[in-house]
């Protein structure tokens, strides 16, 4: 599958989350943002990445918020690969890409909002970095 191909599928299925539409599985969700970041391994850096998951994930997780601890480890898994070592590093890009004019590809309002509580409170954030770290180490051991 082409980065564009799965981007189109992934725009779909989070078009068709957020209008709650339940005949879209949560595996139907996953295995898309799986089909997405692989596309974009082969066609981007570590950071850039990072920022393409967080614009899929994100809302998804937003409508889905039993999902985001699956997930929103996702992108900050890919900052581990950008050079990030704690959890402050991964909060203060967040909130540079969350101060944006567009954050995020334009990510509607309410999911950036979201995502502004959940820096804020940090607890959320800290807890997605180290199951990040935990993949990591994980793939390290293999």
């Amino acid at each position: 599958m082409t980065f564009s191909e799965a981007k189109q599928s992934v725009d779909t299925v989070i078009e068709a989350v957020r209008r709650g539409d339940e005949s879209v599985t949560d595996e139907t969700v996953a295995d898309a943002i799986d089909a997405f970041n692989n596309a974009m391994a082969f066609s981007t850096n570590a950071e850039s990445a990072a920022y393409h998951l967080m614009s899929v994930v994100a809302p998804v997780c937003f409508y889905r918020r039993h999902l985001a601890d699956e997930l929103m480890p996702v992108p900050i898994f890919a900052l581990l690969g950008y050079g990030v070592t704690q959890a402050e590093q991964v909060l203060g890009w967040m909130e540079r890409h969350l101060s944006s004019n567009t954050p995020f590809d334009g990510m509607e309002s309410p999911v950036t909002a979201w995502l502004r509580t959940l820096v804020t409170q940090r607890t959320a954030v800290i807890a997605w970095f180290e199951r990040a770290q935990d993949w990591e180490n994980e793939l390290a051991e293999q």
